[in-house]
């Protein structure tokens, strides 16, 4: 069975399905995305691409530990839990952390993008046959 563009976006409000047009600006947004046709249609077009990388991830590495300790420190004490409850429920790797994805499709004359790492900063592989023994 194909999915045609645009059947699978959805609006989230309040952890309740709401119609996508409902509270514009509200409501999070997502959709089922074939990563690999998207990514493929990016290279073909000559444009870069970095990920896709966990959401998880992707909101750490843009600060989310960082801004809900700010915002935690500021906060009056019955909403130190809740910040802390929904960072973690978004950026949980057993949940939501790991099911959703982020991808970044730029210019070539645009660097990489935090918290996409470019690929030569990955350690290299061992050649086929390397040990790192006797």
């Amino acid at each position: 069975m194909r999915i045609s563009l645009g059947e699978t976006l959805q609006a989230v409000s309040k952890q309740h399905y709401v119609s996508q047009l409902e509270r514009p600006g509200a409501a999070d947004l997502s959709a089922h995305v074939d990563f690999e046709a998207l990514c493929g249609l990016g290279r073909r077009a000559g444009l870069e691409v970095d990920g896709p990388i966990a959401q998880s991830e992707f909101l750490l590495g843009l600060g989310l530990a960082e801004r809900t300790g700010r915002l935690m420190a500021n906060a009056r004490p019955d909403q130190v839990g809740l910040l802390e409850a929904g960072a973690h429920r978004i950026a949980d790797p057993m949940g939501m952390g790991s099911r959703f994805k982020a991808v970044c499709i730029r210019s070539t004359a645009v660097p990489v993008l935090p918290p996409f790492v470019p690929a030569t900063d990955f350690p290299a592989r061992p050649a086929q046959g390397d040990h790192d023994g006797a």
